[in-house]
């Protein structure tokens, strides 16, 4: 699969057009349909038009599409699109603003190519496994993404979720002893923030995250010099007979990501004794 000038612009072109039929759905604030799934997470009607016109697309390339809102692909497939068609479904249905397209192309277990695309601001992010990580704004400019060089903890950025904390979360956060949080929904826009320098760190202690929410933001954070693993400090599996994170996801701009792991894990020994 080759990941080249023309398919990136063709790809924005089509998170644009979904973007044309969804937007109206997000200003219209009596028109988002919002049901429960299995699961009990909410889905809309933007998640399922998303859904439908990145498979269509994707699927032209000859691959297989795994997608959170219903495409399934069989076990043993070993190179294949995952996508999360609207990351912040809570986010978009609360009107918050924070809420992405996101798609990856996984290869021998891993993501090898990414985008996140934020449709409020029509600025996508992407990269390509050793080819570096770009922002793409507007007017089609691109720029080369690049985490922070900050070392010290303290003088670093937290990147926390709006909708989906625990009461762990703040413990840890009080041990990191941050210097600033940044609130944000979506998570591939909470890795975009640290790609970006606006942030350094972020995690998630719950197993509830799965490949579709994690993929995209791998590839680009590890691109701009980032690092991603799960709490124990491993890396995470993209393997469709285990879809979900069952160890949680730390991401940092890995200056100190061991002294963060060590500083998570030992707040939750603590508080699991407690």
């Amino acid at each position: 699969m080759k990941f080249d000038k023309q398919f990136i612009l063709q790809l924005k072109q089509v998170f644009q057009s979904i973007s044309a039929q969804i937007i109206p759905l997000y200003e219209g604030s009596d028109s988002i349909n919002v049901r429960l799934k299995k699961d009990r997470s909410q889905v809309t009607d933007a998640d399922i038009i998303s859904s439908r016109i990145l498979v269509e697309f994707l699927s032209e390339t000859g691959y297989p599409v795994l997608s959170e809102e219903g495409s399934r692909i069989s076990d043993g497939t070993h190179e294949f699109w995952v996508i999360d068609p609207l990351d912040g479904t809570a986010d978009f249905v609360n009107h918050t603003g924070d809420f992405s397209f996101m798609i990856a192309f996984i290869s021998g277990a891993k993501p090898v190519f990414g985008a996140v695309y934020n449709p409020l601001k029509d600025i996508m992010f992407y990269a390509s496994q050793e080819k570096g990580a770009y922002r793409i704004d507007p007017s089609t400019r691109e720029d080369k993404l690049l985490v922070s060089q900050e070392q010290r903890i303290q003088n670093m950025t937290l990147v926390v979720s709006k909708n989906h904390s625990l009461p762990i979360d703040m413990q840890i956060a009080h041990q990191l002893d941050v210097k600033h949080t940044l609130q944000m929904g979506s998570l591939g826009l909470k890795a975009v923030s640290i790609a970006e320098q606006n942030a350094h760190i972020y995690f998630n202690t719950s197993s509830k995250t799965s490949i579709w929410d994690t993929a995209a933001a791998e590839i680009i954070i590890s691109e701009a010099g980032g690092r991603i693993t799960d709490l124990k400090g491993h890396k995470l599996v993209y393997d469709l007979s285990t879809l979900r994170n069952t160890n949680g996801v730390v991401i940092s701009n890995d200056t100190n990501h061991t002294k963060i792991l060590t500083i998570i894990q030992a707040t939750i020994a603590h508080e699991k004794k407690n």
